[in-house]
Parts: C-alpha cells; structure tokens; sequence
C-alpha cells in the first residue's frame, strides 16, 4: 500500500528536487572540483617581497581549486599590505590566477616617534602613510624630500593625511614628474600654522644657510625663485643680516628673524 505522501505528485517533485541538487553537489565536490586545481599563479609586482611571504599574506597554499578560490578575499588581503595601493586578482580558465600588485610611491618621508625610537615614514601622493621600513618599502624613498612640522598623531601607519598635507604631497608628485631633481635642491620642507591657522611652508635650501618662507602652495616656478633669491643674498655677502626670505606677502622680504625685516 502506497503512502500517501508519496503519491502527492508535488511532494514527489520537491524530493526529486532536492535528490538533484545533492547529486550535483556531489558532482561538484567529488568530480569538477579535484579537476581543476590551481596549478599556475603569475605574480606581478616590483615591491621585492618575496613571493612565498606573498602567497602567503594573500591566503593562497597551493591547495586551491577554480571554482572555490574567492579573488576578492585574496585581493582584500593583499590589499592590507601597507605598501600595496591597488591589487588585482584573475582568474583563467582552468588553472591559473594572476595578480598585479601596484606599489605606493613614497612622494615625502617624515621622521616621527614610535614609543622611545625615531621612525621615518612615508606618503605616498593620496597622502597615505606607511612606515619605511614596511615590508616591500625598501629604499624607494631615498630621494624625496624631508617633511617636518607634522603632528605625530598624524604618523601612523595606514592613515590618511588632512587635505592640506595631500595638497603637498600632490605638489611634490607633479614636480617630480616634471622636473626631475629640483626637490633635491632642498635639505627640508617644514609645515607650520599661521597665526589665523592657514598652512604655511618654510623651505631651506640644500646650499644655503638662508631659508624661505611661502604659502603652502609649492609649484616648481616658486622652487627655481626660491633658488634664485636665496642665491644672490649668499652672493653678496648679506647672510650676515638676512637670514630668512618671506614671499607670503606678494612682495620679497629679506628679513633678519632678530631684527625684523625690509622689502625688496
């Protein structure tokens, strides 16, 4: 005698439903899955990090199938790399991945403290911070320039510059696409806040004991100025009684900081 269950035709379509779904699950799992393993990962990056510490880092042991291997979890990981600023992670039917990993370029270096010891750090030009010595930082930031007057509450690593400091750092980027060499002219750029709290820049030049003061608005037009003036009071003999050069005004002041100023 047949139950009466089962001679609902709709209960019987919903079991052979669900019969078919596991079966394909057991396909899956047991049949389409071990047939294609992931047997080729092209690692593309200039960062040094040794591959192993790579694979590592993104999750990724050698065990990984096709269709199980989540990209987006793998790019979310290296994505946590301090020295990665874009990732890409694809897949190729039947077996391969490729990931791309795109450095931060360090545009700035500032010194900062970490508990009792000196750490120099990184921004990169979105203003990102990174510590130098972050895995894959090695000396790409040897030859930017020196940053000081910068909070340290601000220097820590992952966090993102106010806007006015990414302004620089935009700045730096632009003339060291465009005019190679002329930041290393210059031994240190130091933020400070004006009295009405607008930024302000003091450059010292690499070769003079006179230093500049400007907005923080840094185009390589005000660099090659800075240069110059700072060149004809060493020539002239005037570091005696000039010592800083204030452009904030519009019009050049050569100043004696004990003495005050005269214009130009």
């Amino acid at each position: 005698m047949k139950s009466p269950l089962l001679s609902s035709k709709p209960l019987r379509y919903a079991l052979l439903a669900v019969f078919a779904v596991l079966a394909c699950e057991l396909l899956f799992v047991f049949v389409v899955k071990p047939a294609f393993p992931i047997t080729k990962i092209n690692l593309n990056t200039s960062l040094g990090i040794p591959e192993a510490q790579l694979l590592d880092i993104a999750g990724i042991s050698g065990k990984e199938y096709y269709f199980t291997l989540d990209s987006g979890a793998v790019r979310g990981r290296l994505l946590s790399i301090p020295t990665v600023a874009d990732a890409t992670v694809s897949m190729r039917f039947p077996d391969t991945v490729d990931i791309v990993l795109t450095p931060r370029s360090p545009r700035a270096v500032f010194l900062g403290q970490s508990g009792r010891a000196t750490v120099a750090y990184y921004a990169d030009k979105d203003g990102i911070i990174f510590r130098a010595d972050s895995i894959g930082a090695g000396k790409a930031g040897v030859n930017v320039p020196i940053v000081s007057g910068v909070p340290s509450d601000l220097l820590k690593e992952g966090l993102k510059l106010p806007d006015s400091y990414i302004a620089l750092m935009g700045a730096f980027a632009r003339i060291q696409e465009g005019a190679p060499g002329l930041l290393d002219m210059f031994s240190e750029f130091r933020l400070d806040r004006s009295e009405y709290g607008t930024p302000e820049l003091t450059i010292f030049p690499i070769n003079s004991s006179v230093r500049v003061r400007t907005d923080d608005e840094v185009t390589p037009g005000l660099l090659r100025y800075c240069l110059l003036a700072a060149d004809i009071v060493e020539k002239q003999g005037l570091t005696k009684t000039v010592n800083e050069i204030d452009f904030r005004t519009g019009t050049v002041v050569y100043r004696d900081t004990q003495q005050g100023g005269r214009s130009d």
